[in-house]
Order: C-alpha cells, then sequence, then structure tokens
C-alpha cells in the first residue's frame, strides 16, 4: 500500500495519510538546511524519512509536495518542513488517471 497512516506518539493523537514523496513523483527532491538537520538531531539526510500528506476530498487524493513531513527515525523526531521556495504543488493528484 503507497498511502500509509502516521501518528503521534505524544500528547492528543492526531493522524495524518502519508505517502513517499517519490511515490508520487519519482523524481521528487528536498533538501534540508544545517539548522533543520540540528533540529531533527541528524547529521545528514540520508536515513531521514520523507512523506507527502494526503488529503482526501470529492475531487480525489492528493498530496501535499510542497511541504512534506520530515522524520529522523533514529530519534523518533519529526516537523512538517515548509520551504519558501519549493517548485512542488501543493495539490498533487495522488493516482494518475
Amino acid at each position: 500500500d503507497p498511502v500509509q497512516c502516521l501518528q503521534s506518539i505524544d500528547g492528543p493523537s492526531p493522524s495524518f495519510l502519508v505517502v513517499d514523496p517519490r511515490r508520487v513523483l519519482t523524481d521528487y527532491r528536498a533538501r534540508l538546511n544545517q539548522s533543520d538537520l540540528a533540529r531533527l538531531g541528524a547529521t545528514d539526510d540520508a536515513s531521514l524519512l520523507w512523506l507527502a500528506i494526503v488529503t482526501v476530498s470529492d475531487d480525489g487524493l492528493f498530496a501535499n509536495l510542497r511541504a512534506p513531513v520530515v522524520i529522523n527515525p533514529a530519534r523518533m523526531l519529526g516537523f512538517q518542513l515548509v520551504p519558501s521556495d519549493s517548485v512542488y504543488p501543493l495539490r498533487q493528484p495522488l493516482f494518475a488517471e
């Protein structure tokens, strides 16, 4: 299944449908600056998990490729990255017709 459920382990239990953005666009690439890497407790982005939040509407399923969630699985830390210069769409259709 390309779509998974991401749930918080602390506090209230928010959950989101997510997908690996490279399953939507095979050439998807995003980068973190040194400040973001420090926030995640990571030295590089090689072992990080990138996820796009999926929205469901009457029009279909869409992946937010503009603001992915990035997670350091070794530290169980993550956040939604909102780059100001993203070239990716906010609503990319999840499945092409």
